[in-house]
């Protein structure tokens, strides 16, 4: 059944909670695959759409799961599932430096949209035989979800605190939760919809408004959201619907913060999205002798402006 945590309230006025809101790009700095590499491993033989690897490039990958599997996204989840679910995986990336710093930083809530275990292993390297030991969730459920978790999630100890890392789009554990493709994405916004649309008569209103989260989306809207390594893609609907609901929130929420590469063009209409969802953007560079981005180099800057609270630059 796993751990139950209750975590304590927080009013309007006390500190908002500080959340991580991460994608792949950490993983990368270890060779981890890419999107591209990903799509090559779950393509079908015989699709009734058969794109080129270059023309694949110029589709978003939620979508280019659907044209690559023909629309066979649950085998798909398989896949990518029994891959990463080989501690092989984590364990060519040694001991997972970026992931240990970021670690260090003083967020309440590592919120991740990744399906592997990055984090888990940068705080126990037998991370896959002890999952069970470290999973958790709120009294919101009576035991671990098996899809588009909410309540469930990852509490580990490190450095003399407690790590809460939530995978939002499923995990390799169990691949029934893998969200993947605009389907699931759908299917993900009306449960979070029902939820929050819920939870503000349950909660809020009986509480002299304070707020015990139940679920991650509380952590998302009402905390101060750091987006790193994430590119929010604009096929990302389940989180752009999210960043819209937050901005819409009655009562006072905490801002979000787009981090990325000053070396990466952020094209206008993303921009704009971002900025029209009151998203604040904040750019960080690092680069070797070369005049290329240093990965490493580059998050390092990031965590260490994150650990010195996140000021203005």
């Amino acid at each position: 059944m796993g751990q139950v945590v209750e975590y304590p309230a927080f009013g309007k006025d006390d500190k908002r909670p500080r959340v991580l809101l991460a994608g792949n790009g950490m993983c990368r700095c270890y060779n981890s695959r890419s999107w591209e590499s990903l799509l090559a491993s779950i393509k079908r033989n015989e699709c009734k759409v058969d794109l080129t690897s270059e023309e694949f490039k110029n589709v978003p990958f939620p979508i280019g799961a659907i044209i690559a599997t023909d629309d066979h996204v649950d085998e798909a989840c398989g896949v990518i599932a029994r891959d990463l679910m080989q501690e092989s995986y984590y364990m060519a990336k040694g001991e997972l430096a970026l992931f240990r710093e970021m670690l260090a930083v003083d967020f309440d809530a590592v919120i991740t949209t990744n399906y592997s275990y990055e984090f888990e292993y940068a705080m126990d390297s037998k991370f896959l035989k002890k999952s069970n030991k470290y999973a958790a969730h709120t009294d919101g459920c009576a035991r671990k979800e098996v899809c588009y978790p909410l309540y469930s999630f990852y509490r580990m100890p490190y450095n003399g605190q407690l790590k809460d890392i939530w995978h939002i789009h499923g995990e390799a554990k169990n691949k029934s939760s893998i969200v993947l493709g605009q389907y699931y994405y759908i299917n993900s916004i009306s449960k979070w919809r029902a939820y929050l649309k819920d939870a503000y008569t349950k909660y809020y209103k009986k509480e002299e408004d304070k707020i015990r989260p139940k679920s991650w989306l509380e952590y998302f809207i009402f905390g101060d959201v750091y987006i790193v390594g994430f590119g929010m893609d604009l096929s990302e609907i389940d989180l752009w619907w999210l960043l819209n609901r937050k901005k819409r929130e009655e009562l006072p929420h905490g801002k979000t913060v787009f981090i990325k590469d000053a070396n990466e063009e952020l094209d206008m209409m993303k921009r704009s999205m971002l900025e029209v969802m009151d998203v604040e953007i904040r750019e960080f560079s690092c680069e070797d002798k070369d005049g290329k981005t240093d990965y490493q180099g580059l998050y390092r800057k990031i965590i260490e402006w994150l650990k010195d609270g996140a000021v203005s630059v």
